[in-house]
């Protein structure tokens, strides 16, 4: 607990606490207290007093009160002593461990009480034969107390385990459970095992020989029962065993006893079994049973897959052999094959080439010879067909996603072949010459046919194919997709932009550039953007693209810097990667060009004209003073140079010619493939 000590401070020398009617505890000056040794779920009344021994002949004390209820503890765990036995009457009783106060507890079981409910004991009753026995539940429980409520208690118990019931009607052996020597014999769990199934027991009641009991040593629904007698009649009767203590573990046998026939001797399974097996076929061959127990009438072949019937080949004596009317046991709506042999045959080696069949699929194969007594014993083999080389993929079909991007889909005729790759290539389309692979995609999976490309030329021509392939080969490749193209980008930066000073004009700026390479140009190149600072303001000038060389004259003045910036826009607006060039133009004084206006020639003539110059004005100079000399007095010849304002003066745009272009072409994108480009590097790209 904790409280605010009274203003001013001083005026209190000493706090105490009182828990109830215990004991007065000092705390001195602290302001706060933990209390512990309380019991849970409790409500107490806490004092907090004031002591003041300085103002005052006597002590002087003053308290406040209040009540404060602890949380109560959370209950558990369960008193399995009581809780773990059904009474006579069905009623069983769950008891937990409490701590301190509990006014009431919520109570929830696993399916029996969903919903939890209120009780005011540490106990719940289940009754009217709810809870089935050795049967495994969930217990959870929170206390209450004072409007508080504990912490969550889990547990699971176990109902007592009683003699379990014996197994549920009917009993059965089916008609092809019977054979000559031995019979399965099914039947269904009980519905109340009042524990957990450990195994059956089948004992034979009647039977002309004595059979020991069968322990199933699982919890299964079949038995075996072998060796019978041949041609006889047995009486089956099951119990079941739980985990419960021996004395009760055991129910007492099935109300209803089985009774079933073990067959004539019935053939041994055949002998040699051989597998010959293609992607579409199996080929089989094998010899009769060594033991045939009489003559053989025919051949039971059937080829299964997912347990499912697909084809059934009856080989049925037709000659020198007693007449055996043999009928089909898969399904009418399967292949049901049949075909006649003679005895001769039916005894020596056989062989059977079963066909229209899957690649790369899984089947069972069974065999079984018959005889007077019917079907023997069969061999049952799982085989799967072997790969093939896949068919042609159909159907291929670009569709463009970005500027970048285009997905690619397929269709792969059936059946699956095999573990199926596909080989997809990605060519780009220029015209007058073969296309050419310049991307590719592997996938695996049959059914995995789609992909895309990506990482494409912007507004670039493209066309895709697929082979499709196995361990076995590769498919035929596909027809080429249509062409299509990648959606337009922003366009890259033009070529040879160049400011330059036409010759003998020292107040002209020329400005030139030229189309993008064409990998560069990303879409239609519609116009360019000239920002400059000629009129000492920047300015934004577009001119369209008509041409393919560009040029652009400018009135300046010399002796100042200029700041020219160029970008492309295409047919959608898109604005292209810029150029930027900061020109000085030269003075009229100078005789000299800057790098980037000039070559290494043009400098070295204007450096003559600047040595040839200085002499003629050194010879003018001389002239002037000897002439000086000669009139002692004269007027003052004065000079005036024409003043420069700020770099960036405003000269105005209009004043000479706008631009000058070299025309190549009427539509700059369109037309390329029919008339050579600038770049040269992908003349004729398009059709």
């Amino acid at each position: 607990m904790e409280w605010t000590a009274p203003t001013p401070l001083g005026a209190v020398e000493e706090f105490r606490y009182q828990v109830g009617s215990g004991a007065v505890m000092s705390v001195n000056k602290e302001s706060t207290v933990n209390i512990t040794g309380l019991n849970p779920g409790s409500l107490y009344l806490i004092k907090i007093i004031s002591v003041d021994t300085n103002s005052g002949p006597t002590e002087q004390t003053t308290y406040v009160e209040i009540s404060f209820a602890t949380m109560p503890a959370v209950p558990g765990p369960i008193d399995l002593v009581s809780s773990d036995l059904i009474a006579s009457d069905g009623q069983s009783t769950i008891t937990w461990k409490s701590t301190g106060t509990v006014t009431s507890y919520t109570v929830t079981i696993s399916e029996l009480v969903m919903n939890p409910i209120v009780v005011n004991n540490p106990f719940y009753v289940i009754g009217g034969n709810a809870a089935k026995n050795g049967h495994r539940y969930t217990l959870t429980v929170k206390a209450h107390s004072y409007n508080l409520e504990s912490g969550e208690y889990s547990e699971e118990f176990r109902t007592a385990i009683t003699q379990p019931n014996p197994p549920a009607l009917p009993l059965t052996c089916n008609e092809d459970d019977r054979k000559s020597t031995s019979i399965y014999v099914r039947w269904q769990a009980p519905t109340i095992p009042n524990g957990d199934i450990l195994y059956y027991l089948v004992d034979i009641v009647s039977g002309p020989t004595t059979v020991p009991q069968f322990n199933t040593s699982t919890n299964v629904l079949v038995q075996k029962v072998e060796p019978l007698m041949e041609e006889s009649q047995y009486c089956f009767r099951v119990k079941t065993v739980n985990d419960g203590p021996d004395n009760i573990c055991t129910s007492v046998p099935s109300y209803q006893q089985q009774c079933c026939y073990t067959r004539a001797d019935l053939p041994a399974v055949p002998t040699t079994v051989m597998h010959n097996i293609t992607s579409r076929s199996i080929h089989i061959s094998w010899r009769k049973p060594v033991e045939s127990k009489g003559a053989i009438t025919g051949y039971r072949l059937r080829v299964l897959s997912n347990n499912v019937c697909v084809v059934e080949v009856l080989l049925a004596c037709s000659n020198g052999c007693t007449n055996v009317l043999l009928q089909h046991t898969c399904a009418s709506y399967r292949r049901l094959i049949r075909e006649n042999r003679n005895s001769t045959e039916l005894i020596s080696s056989m062989s059977y080439k079963i066909d229209h069949l899957l690649p790369y699929t899984d089947y069972e194969v069974w065999i079984n010879a018959i005889n007077a007594a019917g079907d023997g014993d069969r061999n049952e083999t799982l085989v799967q067909t072997d790969s093939e080389v896949p068919q042609k993929p159909l159907s291929v079909v670009a569709s463009v996603v970005s500027s970048s991007e285009i997905t690619v889909t397929w269709n792969q005729p059936t059946p699956r072949p095999g573990v199926t790759t596909y080989h997809v290539e990605a060519y780009e389309v220029v015209s007058n010459t073969q296309p050419t692979v310049v991307k590719f995609s592997n996938l695996t999976g049959f059914s995995a046919q789609t992909t895309t490309f990506s990482e494409l030329e912007a507004y670039w021509n493209y066309t895709f194919s697929v082979v499709a392939a196995t361990e076995k080969g590769n498919s035929e490749e596909s027809e080429m997709s249509r062409t299509v193209t990648t959606h337009q980008d922003a366009p890259g930066k033009v070529t040879n932009f160049v400011i330059t000073i036409p010759e003998n004009t020292l107040t002209t700026m020329q400005v030139s550039w030229a189309i993008p390479l064409l990998r560069d140009r990303n879409g239609i190149i519609k116009e360019y953007r000239i920002s400059h600072n000629i009129s000492g303001t920047t300015t934004l000038e577009t001119i369209i693209a008509e041409f393919e060389i560009f040029q652009k004259l400018y009135y300046i003045t010399p002796d100042r810097h200029y700041k020219v910036e160029l970008d492309a826009v295409n047919s959608i607006n898109q604005i292209g990667q810029k150029e930027q060039m900061i020109f000085h133009a030269i003075p009229k004084i100078e005789t000299h060009m800057s790098d980037n206006a000039y070559s290494i020639g043009t400098v070295v003539g204007t450096a003559v004209g600047c040595v040839l110059f200085t002499i003629l004005v050194m010879g003018i100079v001389v002239y002037l003073i000897l002439k000086r000399r000669n009139k002692k007095s004269g007027p003052r010849q004065e000079h005036d140079e024409s003043q420069h304002g700020d770099q960036y003066e405003d000269l105005g745009m209009d004043n000479i010619s706008s631009y000058q272009g070299t025309k190549d072409i009427p539509n700059v994108y369109d037309q390329i493939g029919r008339v050579q480009t600038i770049d040269k590097h992908y003349e004729n790209m398009l059709p």
